[in-house]
């Protein structure tokens, strides 16, 4: 199988405490042709030494101070050459083997232009502290309620420059925007998974609840995704599925807690085939091994598959 190149763009700005975590998560892969892009918004805290020490395992890295994290990514993008993209900030956490399995399902799947996973928080420890498991959106839903989070989502290069990347004018809700432009020309689809992990909602995520709220109205009003008065409450419902269905999800498999590690390849890595059922002709996904935790020996009666299968929509 051809490795499909993968580039990966990083914004960040005073993330000292984070920003190694996603580093070492993202250079963790060991992915044969990775092109890593770093964008800090001027950092005047340990990012900045932290980022001069990682800089050669960068394919490009560039310090913009003043500029809004939807500009500091459309520039890493312009300046990315990978067949697939993805843009992971600077709190989130690559799970293992996540870029060995972007790489196989993209190969695999020609006619599919975006994926996304079910969305894990974790805490400052690496611990899961809470879960959405998202169901099959149709293009229409995920294009109507902003609900697909961006950090889990990767996309073809070819579709994103057919239409016109990253909008920087939004601050907000550039992840968003993004969506419902590359769902106007492309095809997605939700893999059975956790691909990623993010921290917990920081101070500068709820000041910014307000502003992507707006944004997301405006972009819905440019699209032409005219408001049902029942939309809002419609959309309360979905993300309310989610969660529940998370909690059921972190409940019957005895989760919660377990410390989501680099070094081993650990649960977040599902066992089954991404289509259901094994086709002979076709090469397998990347397989985990099982968990090597103090958890493992109580999860012996379910078997490495057990805590790693979230539930199909």
């Amino acid at each position: 199988m051809d490795t499909l190149r993968i580039s990966l763009v990083t914004t960040c700005l005073n993330a000292g405490a984070t920003i190694e975590r996603t580093i070492t998560s993202v250079l963790g892969q060991r992915h044969p042709r990775l092109d890593y892009i770093v964008m800090d918004g001027g950092s005047n805290d340990t990012t900045a030494e932290l980022l001069r020490r990682y800089r050669r395992f960068f394919a490009h890295l560039d310090v913009v101070p003043g500029e809004s994290r939807s500009a500091l990514a459309a520039r890493g993008f312009a300046r990315a050459e990978g067949d697939i993209m993805a843009w992971v900030d600077d709190d989130v956490t690559l799970a293992p083997l996540t870029l060995d399995f972007v790489s196989w399902f993209f190969h695999h799947h020609p006619s599919i232009d975006v994926i996304y996973s079910h969305r894990l928080t974790i805490d400052g420890d690496d611990r899961a502290i809470g879960y959405e498991i998202l169901p099959a959106f149709t293009p229409k839903q995920i294009r109507r309620y902003p609900l697909v989070p961006l950090e889990t989502c990767f996309w073809r290069r070819s579709l994103y420059e057919r239409c016109g990347g990253i909008d920087p004018r939004f601050s907000a809700a550039a992840g968003y925007d993004l969506l419902v432009r590359l769902l106007e020309r492309g095809r997605a689809r939700r893999v059975d998974r956790f691909l990623t992990a993010r921290r917990g909602a920081s101070a500068e995520n709820a000041e910014l609840s307000q502003k992507f709220d707006e944004e997301v109205r405006h972009i819905q009003t440019v699209h032409g995704l005219t408001h049902h008065p029942l939309q809002r409450t419609r959309e309360a419902k979905l993300r309310d599925a989610m969660v529940t269905r998370g909690l059921l999800f972190a409940e019957d498999r005895k989760f919660a807690g377990i410390q989501f590690d680099p070094r081993i390849v650990d649960a977040f890595v599902k066992t089954k085939w991404v289509e259901g059922v094994p086709d002979p002709g076709r090469a397998a996904p990347p397989r985990p091994i099982p968990l090597i935790t103090q958890h493992a020996a109580q999860m012996t009666a379910e078997g490495p598959a057990g805590p790693t299968a979230a539930p199909s929509a």
